[in-house]
């Protein structure tokens, strides 16, 4: 008997185990075949905005430049840890080794200090760089508290840079 719970605890374990492990492989992703990664600019455009209003509308716009930036450094930080691809770029002209990323703001809520979390998320469609073709998609949330002390841009930014982390570090789980 004590060898077969032995054999539980350790089948048990073994199973936990696989079912966390990290990154999907390359071979196996959508994008097997590409060693470089072109990420377009950060699409603010068809964002549902409608917890911002206002003078915060307008800071948000203000913004923007500067919140497309912290996403592809973040973007660039976790994507060269998967160690997926030889080259990030974020211009130039995509070829057949180039997976295009056009990372796109769904929705993005501030939240209310002390009470309700900020929320976000960005779809990314992933392109074959030279037939133009779709190869994938990604679509990754972020929920942030937000601190009595946090302002609303300061919970925008924070939520942006995590989801350039995030899009990077889902990459693996892209499908069509």
């Amino acid at each position: 008997m004590k060898k077969l719970t032995m054999f539980l605890a350790l089948a048990t374990m073994m199973f936990v185990l696989s079912a966390c492990s990290g990154m999907t492989p390359k071979k196996d992703s959508v994008f097997a075949n590409h060693t470089k990664v072109l990420v377009k600019p950060l699409d603010f455009k068809d964002a549902a905005l409608d917890k911002i209003t206002g003078d915060e509308l307008v800071d948000f716009e203000k913004a923007q430049p500067g919140l497309r930036e912290k996403y592809k450094q973040e973007f660039a930080k976790y994507a060269k840890e998967t160690g997926y691809f030889e080259q990030i770029m974020f211009e130039g002209t995509p070829d057949a080794q180039t997976l295009v990323i056009e990372p796109k703001l769904n929705h993005l809520d501030p939240g209310i200090r002390g009470i309700m979390a900020a929320t976000s998320s960005v779809k990314a469609n992933l392109y074959d760089g030279a037939t133009g073709k779709q190869v994938g998609k990604i679509i990754v949330q972020r929920m942030t508290g937000r601190q009595v002390w946090t302002s609303m841009m300061g919970s925008i930014e924070k939520l942006i840079t995590e989801l350039g982390e995030d899009t990077a570090s889902k990459l693996g789980d892209s499908r069509l």
